[in-house]
């Protein structure tokens, strides 16, 4: 029988007791443990509920886990978060100890924005089951919470050994391997899927993606075809053709797509710099739409900041200096608030650069000094602040030759570095 508590604070406790030792007697177990963990989230320091706790623990015997757990999960699904992690917190539950309650926990700590508590409770989930893809999924989440593109590559990764078709877990990590440049990544995790396997729509825009970034832009094509297989494109895959199209060459066709696509408002902080980068924005139609993509009343959920900057390259494109300028402070500035920029990353990635760089043989170094060796110029800025201009009045002299923004440091510099951890 449950304790009962005689606290004249607060006669209703009492009452509710007394409730929970009907249930109890009932065999109604469930309403029993809700209204328990109900005075807990109330009461947390009150030490005759641990008590009453024990004791309905005992009464459950093997079945506690399981009815606790069933009310935890309840709480979970009425987006009950806090409630669910206060319970998780009571120290006299144990539910650390709890492979479902550590899982679902996590969840609640990464839907409120607490990464590191969640990979705390993940990694001692781990301990009790360390071949779980569901605890490796919702880690690689975690990882994204905290910008951690090397570790969240390295759970999808062991997703796949585990289970080589898990579709998830290639998407997840095509994504990734694009943040990170990796072009071999990608292209061994492209290699995993067939042309003609049935697939959804974010896999086939996904796959398109990898093969554009790649540089195969006519996979990229037979991959959205052959998910429409024959039906008329909807906006997204259309889009994705439009991008295709102008990578082979079919200017015209990928016009026409991309002009539809802005005509109907589709996604323009993504259709708009498009056009722009493709120079089909010089139009007072298209200035027109880059005004209204800007107008938080018209469209909310834009985000102004690739507008600003497709903008601004249009207006410099056609001599208006001074407004191109203003538009790319203002886009630099909201660029600004909006960085996760850690410090503490950059200096490990400088720390391991070091590391290579003293392991480059001598005789390599000597080998760029002499006179007829190609001297290497590296143009070092912050965004928008000259060096394209600087690059093209160097590279305007006969002698010199320029490579364009060097996107090779982006891709490489993981691949580069695997030398020094793997030494």
């Amino acid at each position: 029988m449950l304790t009962s508590i005689t606290c004249g604070a607060d006669m209703s406790v009492s009452q509710k007791i007394e409730k929970i030792q009907g249930y109890i007697r009932k065999k109604q177990h469930l309403i029993a443990v809700k209204e328990l963990f109900s005075l807990i989230l109330k009461f947390p320091s009150n030490p005759r509920l641990a008590n009453n706790l024990e004791i309905l623990s005992g009464v459950l015997g093997e079945k506690k886990w399981q009815c606790y757990f069933e009310v935890f999960h309840t709480l979970y699904k009425e987006k009950k978060y806090a409630e669910c992690l206060s319970i998780f917190n009571y120290e006299p539950l144990g539910a650390a100890e709890n492979l479902d309650f550590l899982c679902l926990s996590a969840k609640c700590y990464i839907l409120t924005d607490e990464p590191r508590l969640a990979l705390i409770n993940l990694q001692l989930a781990q301990q009790i089951s360390r071949k779980s893809v569901q605890i490796l999924e919702d880690m690689g989440v975690v990882y994204f919470q905290l910008a951690n593109t090397e570790k969240e590559l390295e759970c999808y990764e062991n997703i796949l050994r585990l289970e080589p078709n898990h579709i998830p877990a290639r998407i997840n990590a095509i994504n990734s391997y694009m943040d990170i440049g990796d072009v071999v990544g990608i292209k061994r995790i492209l290699d995993l899927f067939k042309m003609n396997q049935s697939m959804d729509e974010q896999t086939a825009l996904t796959l398109s993606e990898g093969y554009l970034f790649i540089g195969d832009p006519g996979a990229a094509k037979e991959v959205i075809c052959a998910y429409l297989n024959d039906d008329k494109p909807r906006d997204r895959p259309l889009f994705h053709l439009a991008k295709s199209n102008w990578e082979l060459g079919l200017r015209q066709l990928a016009s026409s797509q991309i002009t539809e696509l802005i005509e109907k408002n589709f996604e323009l902080d993504n259709t708009l710099p498009a056009a722009s980068r493709w120079g089909l924005t010089n139009t007072e139609a298209m200035k027109q739409k880059f005004t209204e993509a800007l107008d938080k009343s018209k469209h909310p959920q834009i985000d102004p900041i690739p507008i600003k900057f497709s903008y601004a390259d249009t207006l410099d494109r056609q001599g208006d200096y001074i407004s191109a300028f203003g538009l790319y402070h203002e886009a630099n500035e909201l660029l600004g608030r909006n960085s996760k920029f850690q410090l503490s990353q950059y200096i490990e990635l400088l720390e391991k650069v070091e590391r290579c760089a003293q392991n480059i043989e001598a005789s390599l170094i000597d080998s760029l000094n002499e006179e007829c060796a190609p001297q290497p110029i590296f143009i070092v800025s912050m965004p928008r602040s000259g060096s394209t201009l600087t690059e093209q009045i160097l590279s305007s002299h006969s002698d010199v030759c320029a490579g364009d923004e060097l996107t090779f440091w982006t891709r490489n510099i993981k691949k580069i570095l695997l030398c020094d951890d793997r030494e």
